[in-house]
C-alpha cells in the first residue's frame, strides 16, 4: 500500500512530537459522477501538483515542515506581501492591488 520509505519518514515524523498522528487520504473523484478516478499520465501530474501546493501550504502553516522534496520554490520565491518574509509597514499600492486581485 505505502512505499517502505514513506512509511518510514511517516513514523520517524511521528515520534518527534506529542500528540496522535494523523494521515489525510485525498482521492480524485470524477466531478459529474462523483465517482473515483482512475490512475493514469493526467492524474498522475495533477496529484504531483497538487502535492506541491499542499506542502507550499503547510511551509507557510509551519516553517518546520519535515518534508524535505518540493520546498525548494516555496522557500526560495518572494513575490512581496504574497509569499516569502512578512513585510515590515503598510503595504505598497502594487501589493495591495495584487491582494485584493488574489483575495488573499
Amino acid at each position: 500500500m505505502f512505499q517502505t520509505h514513506k512509511l518510514n519518514h511517516y513514523i520517524n515524523a511521528s515520534q518527534r512530537k506529542r500528540g496522535a498522528p494523523i494521515i489525510h487520504l485525498i482521492a480524485k473523484v470524477e466531478p459529474e459522477r462523483g465517482n473515483y478516478c482512475r490512475a493514469s499520465a493526467r492524474s498522475g501530474r495533477e496529484i504531483d501538483e497538487l502535492e506541491t501546493v499542499m506542502i507550499g501550504m503547510a511551509l507557510r502553516a509551519n516553517p518546520n515542515v519535515q518534508n524535505s522534496k518540493k520546498t525548494w520554490f516555496n522557500k526560495n520565491c518572494v513575490v512581496p506581501g504574497i509569499m516569502g518574509a512578512p513585510l515590515a509597514g503598510r503595504p505598497s499600492e502594487a501589493v495591495s492591488t495584487l491582494r485584493h486581485v488574489l483575495d488573499f
